[in-house]
């Protein structure tokens, strides 16, 4: 059979828009396989996403890069374009507000620094406040079980003391107290008494659970001490 030119350029085409189809699907695959491998990033069919890992092992997973600094940023909130992020995360799980190069003390997995952005360093907590222990009271600042400070004024150092409900009560669980000037200088405590009708009283019980108040006499010329509490 014999094929007329026509047939044989249309053949000659087919064959070459097959071939041009085929380079394009094979560079297409080629330059993914490479993109992939340039830059470690995985989605599969689950929606799991790896960056710099093709292996993720989260649904959202970023890997560490190896031989860099543990303020290497993963992830940034950028400030109008400028290297000083308004969030800043580490590899090393460092989180940063308002610096992109926290103190060198802040280095370990879970640290939080507050950089300085803008006029001041300000850090709001809208309920309380814990360090090295929880805390429900709001308004509170707690360290440990052994310090805490309520919203009221009230205090409680070394124990676990239920405090006067009143603004400002103090108890402090401890064998010994020391008050010292730090230098060469007197070393005052003063218990001063503000009413126009109270005094200063200091309270003691004794072995036997016995309270005794100590005060200024009326004549205003010395103290007394007497069985019973402040009035």
């Amino acid at each position: 059979m014999i094929l007329s030119r026509e047939r044989i350029f249309f053949l000659q085409r087919e064959v070459f828009v097959g071939v041009v189809i085929f380079l394009m699907t094979a560079l297409f695959f080629v330059s993914l396989s490479v993109f992939a491998t340039t830059i470690g990033t995985n989605i599969d069919a689950t929606g799991t996403l790896g960056a710099a890992t093709s292996t993720p092992w989260g649904v959202l997973a970023v890997e560490q890069t190896a031989g860099k600094s543990n303020l290497l940023p993963v992830f940034v909130v950028g400030d109008t374009g400028t290297n000083t992020p308004a969030i800043f995360v580490s590899q090393k799980g460092v989180v940063s507000f308002g610096s992109s190069t926290p103190s060198g003390l802040f280095l370990n997995v879970g640290d939080v620094v507050i950089g300085r952005h803008g006029a001041t360093n300000d850090l709001y907590v809208s309920g309380g406040l814990g360090v090295g222990n929880a805390t429900t009271t709001d308004n509170g600042f707690v360290v440990g079980t052994n310090f805490i400070l309520y919203g009221n004024g009230s205090m409680m150092v070394g124990g676990t003391t239920t405090l006067p409900a009143a603004a400002g009560g103090f108890a402090f669980e401890k064998a010994n107290a020391i008050f010292s000037s730090g230098a060469d200088a007197t070393t005052t405590v003063g218990v001063i008494a503000e009413s126009t009708t109270k005094g200063g009283c200091i309270e003691m019980t004794g072995n036997a659970g016995a309270l005794h108040a100590i005060f200024i006499n009326a004549a205003g010329t010395g103290l007394t001490v007497q069985p019973g509490s402040c009035q």
